[in-house]
């Protein structure tokens, strides 16, 4: 490796590291909120805001957490601005139900996105699994999932994709964080034609 495609690599990486460093610092908050939840399946709207909102306090780029017994929005914090998004069927939703049961089947985290959002803009959706014990005998079962929508432009920012004196072309692929099979969601495609510096950006369930 030449000196300047070391620099470059260099580059990538340090961005890489932020990437991740965010996603898993803002993903580690709400899972916080879905343990609570595993002991607390029945809590009140109430204790649920209580609960979500020293988490975007703690986390700008965090736009809202949402909890869905059953697949369905029942709770989501901040409410204002958000009203529409109440009673949403994640399980029927085209662009949302794959990421729900697939962290429902893998008992983890699942990442998806960047997605259009119902209430504008655009985001990353963490899905959060929530599983309950039933009782002696019987185990525990699937809840539903808490969701966490990470905005995407806030993200963006707080890497430092978006600065005009960038001094590398950075393009990254693997929507719903499917690596190299997954579609391009920033920069310009032409960047993977270039003979370029590549670097994983691990998630906790896929990379891009």
């Amino acid at each position: 490796m030449d000196d300047r495609r070391a620099d470059v690599f260099d580059k990538l990486s340090a961005i890489r590291s932020r990437l991740e460093g965010h996603i898993y610092t803002n993903t580690n908050l709400v899972k916080m909120l879905a343990t609570v939840i595993t002991t607390e399946p029945g809590m009140t709207r109430e204790r649920f805001e209580a609960l979500a909102g020293p988490l975007l306090t703690a986390s700008w780029q965090l736009r809202h957490i949402s909890a869905a017994p059953d697949l369905v929005i029942r709770y989501i914090f901040p409410r204002q601005g958000n009203e529409e998004v109440l009673g949403l069927d994640i399980g029927n939703h085209p662009a949302q139900r794959e990421a729900a049961f697939r962290a429902r089947d893998i008992g983890e985290m699942v990442l998806a996105g960047p997605i259009d959002l119902i209430q504008g803009g655009r985001g990353f959706i963490g899905r959060f699994p929530v599983f309950v014990d039933r009782g002696p005998g019987v185990g525990k079962a699937f809840w539903g999932v808490i969701s966490a929508i990470i905005d995407e432009e806030r993200l963006y920012e707080a890497v430092s994709l978006r600065e005009s004196n960038m001094p590398i072309d950075i393009a990254i692929r693997g929507k719903d964080a499917l690596g190299a099979k997954g579609e391009l969601f920033f920069g310009r495609a032409e960047v993977f034609d270039s003979a370029p510096e590549l670097a994983s950006v691990r998630l906790p369930d896929g990379t891009w």
